[in-house]
């Protein structure tokens, strides 16, 4: 029996594609904190809670192009959890944001 992968070890509640979907069809959080016009595309960055070699779940997913999310020297990737007060924005409030937009755009759907 082959071992399960990363993704299947994941519980299923934390995985949705379509929120991840969502995300990325939105703009980048910062450049609009910044009011700044975005230049890549919007990644999907895991910035919630998570275990030591754990991703966070797919429901704490922020909408940021990869400046904000890996290759600028202020992204999350280089600044980790200075990245926050660095920018000024508040990670808890974006997450419940996000998902609350989601699932209005769900409700509408149904």
């Amino acid at each position: 029996m082959k071992p399960a992968t990363r993704r299947q070890r994941r519980n299923i509640d934390q995985i949705s594609s379509a929120f991840l979907e969502f995300i990325r069809e939105q703009p980048c959080c910062v450049c609009v904190r910044y009011e700044t016009r975005q230049t890549q595309p919007t990644e999907a960055s895991h910035c919630g809670d998570r275990g030591l070699g754990q991703k966070a779940s797919d429901f704490t997913a922020l909408p940021m192009c990869a400046r904000h999310h890996r290759i600028g020297p202020s992204a999350i990737h280089v600044l980790g959890r200075r990245f926050w007060s660095t920018h000024s924005l508040d990670r808890d409030k974006l997450i419940a944001h996000y998902n609350q937009l989601f699932e209005s755009r769900i409700e509408v759907f149904a």
